[in-house]
């Protein structure tokens, strides 16, 4: 039995408003950035771009040597625009039920308010008590002990926070 080969670190910069190629992008993120070293270009594994309305979003997955780099810097230069740059984990959360790592378009369970986890729609909703959905469950099902009192989308979740421990560890950082 083998463990499952990890996944290479990945890192989002937002607002990109250029309209270069990927491999244009890729040569400016080496050139302009002085402290990527010429052994770190092949580090760059895969780059795309995602387009918005007026500004584009690149996502780089690197190797964990080159990731630490960007995160000890914080940000890169592309084609002379200076953009932070984050670390991508995105946990998935059904907008249907509330809870993650499925999508509402595959969801099979009952509607819950963001809100307050009861069955109906957060247009709907005329309670003034937080409570979520998918830490309610995580008590029930898992015998844990989260604060519900908070809506889905908090960022302090305690479900949102496991599941994104858990996309952790399935990410080489090169430890």
């Amino acid at each position: 039995m083998e463990e499952p080969k990890k996944q290479l670190p990945k890192i989002k910069i937002i607002g990109y408003l250029g309209n270069s190629t990927i491999e244009e992008i890729k040569s400016s993120i080496i050139q302009q950035n002085q402290w990527i070293t010429n052994d770190d270009k092949y580090n760059i594994v895969h780059i795309y771009k995602w387009k918005n309305k007026n500004a584009s979003t690149i996502y780089m997955e690197c190797s964990p040597s080159l990731y630490h780099k960007i995160m000890k810097y914080g940000k890169l230069y592309v084609e002379w625009e200076r953009y932070p740059a984050y670390e991508v984990i995105d946990v998935t959360r059904c907008y249907n039920c509330q809870e993650y790592y499925h999508k509402s378009k595959n969801c099979t369970k009952a509607k819950a308010c963001e809100y307050c986890a009861e069955e109906h729609s957060e247009e709907n909703c005329e309670k003034r008590q937080k409570k979520c959905k998918s830490c309610e469950n995580a008590n029930f099902r898992y015998k844990k002990n989260y604060n519900t009192e908070h809506t889905a989308s908090d960022p302090v979740c305690p479900s949102k926070n496991y599941y994104m421990e858990v996309l952790k560890s399935k990410i080489d950082y090169g430890f």
